[in-house]
Formats: structure tokens, sequence, C-alpha cells
């Protein structure tokens, strides 16, 4: 179920003397509070191809996805984070 507000989404990169990380997170419906229908995380190609892409080209790179929540625990959207090894 779609959130009643507008969604917001905020992408940062860092640089380090060894690593790029791109950070893209977003205030919409979490992973889990989707039918499981649309759940498909587990299963996605789209992610698993993405990740054997990026170790190709920068090994020891990695892909994170964390599911963000309130102080309270509620729900509060999704952030991705690619870390991409530059030595």
């Amino acid at each position: 179920m779609p959130k009643p507000s507008r969604g917001k989404v905020f992408i940062r990169i860092f640089q380090s003397q060894q690593q790029v990380s791109v950070m893209v997170e977003d205030n919409g419906v979490r992973r889990k509070e989707k039918p499981e229908s649309e759940n498909s995380f587990s299963t996605s190609q789209g992610i698993l191809l993405t990740d054997r892409r990026l170790k190709l080209l920068y090994p020891g790179s990695k892909i994170i996805i964390e599911d963000l929540n309130t102080p309270e625990g509620n729900p509060s959207g999704t952030k991705v984070t690619l870390k991409l090894s530059t030595s």
C-alpha cells in the first residue's frame, strides 16, 4: 500500500582512499510492508545481477540493503548502500 504523503529520495556519495560509497535512501513503503507478491527481494534477479557486475568491475564491492525505522520502531523507508573498492 502506498504512503499517503509524497516520497523523498536522498542520494549521498562518499569517497575515502580505498572506497567509494553510494547511499540511496527513501521514505517509501518498506520491502517487508509490501504484499508478498510484490516483495521479490529474496529472488530478485536484478539485485543478484547488479551485485555480480559490481564485483567484476570493483572486486571487494558489496551491496547493503537496510529497512529503516523511526525511533518508535515504525517503518520509515529503505537504504541501499553500494560500497565500491577503488584499490
